[in-house]
């Protein structure tokens, strides 16, 4: 069956594609997919939590909002456990994810009979699109994507690059690539004269929603925190995120006149089993410790910024930007970061927080001390650009990022 484009004459017909729906990624895919139906063209949805994704979006624009929007369940990949599968496993898991993808896409087309124009990837991951190209010649498509894992092109503008580097991934080489979204402004020139196409600098966007009476989960670390500040570590909690480098510093016992709070759902098979094992020993045995391991809503992260005093960002071989600096930006909370990559480079920049050796705990419990001790003392010497910061990853840059990709295709 021959399909041919019925839209009328400029219409795009754009698939948006995400599997994975932790931590940011949920969040992401609604704010990217509410972008992409404020331009004029279509948009297949596909993603592992239509409803969800759906709710949001007339949540916050209206039932009447997205109706240019078809929405498609495409299978999300969840975190594999660690030592338990083999590399074979992994290949094939991608390469029948991709399959199933293009299974989707052209059964939607003889469906409505009309054809997709182009993909765009909300998500890329090196190791997903590992085996890419044996699968690009079934999809067959013209491409893009946010690309976050910008290692080999990261400009560090530090005597001390923490992050390991990699070798440029294969996909970059591919016919079909259109363009790339990053989120490393530092990375946009090299990954621009590699890859030969267009590059964007995407904002690190978030959902800032929230409200005056707060949530029972940031009332309720209020009420356990009492009159002691709040130090906070949420969102998709994994090692990476620094949780080792918090529990040394609730273990040392300098900091018992504060409260930790350690808030999302947690991944601990990212933590080698004796990891694991101490530091749930020491979560359960510290009085001044509050955990809620489960995934929260975008209302309740943002509440819980809003109620902590220092935003615990200290993550580990993380080249990445992070939406909790977006947040913590957003309510005007110090965070503190690990040196010698792109969240050092914009704390700096912005005079966010403070920056710390990776690991180092005593670090932490310093700048944890110099933050709370007079945190008005502070903001007077620091001068933080918060607002500026907020703007420049704002939904409106975000918007203004989707168009440029549109009216590229």
């Amino acid at each position: 069956m021959k399909i041919t484009d019925t839209s009328p004459p400029n219409i795009k017909t754009i698939a948006l594609v995400e599997w994975q729906w932790h931590g940011h990624h949920a969040t992401y895919y609604a704010l990217f997919l509410s972008s992409l139906a404020k331009q004029n063209c279509n948009v297949l949805a596909l993603c592992p939590n239509p409803e969800e994704t759906k709710r949001h979006i007339h949540k916050k624009y209206g039932s009447d909002f997205g109706k240019n929007i078809t929405y498609v369940n495409l299978s999300k990949i969840n975190p594999p456990l660690m030592s338990q599968k083999t590399a074979g496993y992994y290949a094939l898991t991608h390469i029948l994810t991709f399959l199933k993808l293009s299974i989707l896409i052209r059964k939607h087309e003889k469906t409505i009979k009309e054809k997709i124009d182009f993909l765009y990837y909300s998500c890329i991951y090196d190791t997903e699109f590992k085996y890419f190209k044996w699968i690009e010649p079934i999809i067959r498509r013209k491409w893009s994507g946010l690309y976050l894992h910008c290692k080999s092109f990261h400009n560090s503008q530090s005597e001390s690059d923490n992050s390991s580097k990699s070798q440029p991934p294969d996909f970059f080489r591919s016919e079909r690539l259109h363009s790339l979204s990053i989120i490393d402004e530092s990375a946009e020139t090299a990954v621009a004269e590699y890859i030969r196409c267009p590059v964007k600098v995407i904002p690190d966007f978030s959902n800032l929603d929230t409200n005056t009476d707060g949530t029972d989960l940031s009332k309720s670390i209020r009420q356990f925190a009492g009159s002691r500040p709040i130090v906070l570590l949420a969102g998709h909690l994994q090692r990476s995120k620094g949780c080792e480098t918090l529990v040394k510093c609730i273990r040392e016992g300098h900091l018992n006149d504060h409260t930790f709070a350690f808030v999302g759902n947690i991944w601990w098979d990212s933590f080698p089993k004796d990891i694991q094992d101490y530091m749930q020993n020491e979560m359960q045995s510290a009085t001044n410790v509050f955990c809620h391991f489960q995934r929260i809503s975008e209302l309740e992260f943002n509440t819980v910024v809003q109620t902590s005093d220092v935003v615990f960002g200290a993550y580990l071989d993380f080249p990445n930007s992070s939406n909790l600096m977006t947040k913590a930006a957003a309510f005007r909370k110090p965070i503190i970061v690990s040196s010698g990559y792109l969240m050092a480079q914009r704390a700096a920049k912005y005079r966010l927080g403070e920056t710390i050796p990776e690991g180092d705990h005593k670090a932490a419990e310093m700048a944890i001390r110099k933050i709370t001790n007079d945190p008005d003392e502070w903001i007077s010497t620091n001068e933080p650009k918060w607002p500026e910061y907020t703007d420049a990853h704002s939904v409106k840059h975000l918007d203004e990022t989707v168009q440029w990709l549109v009216s590229k295709i």
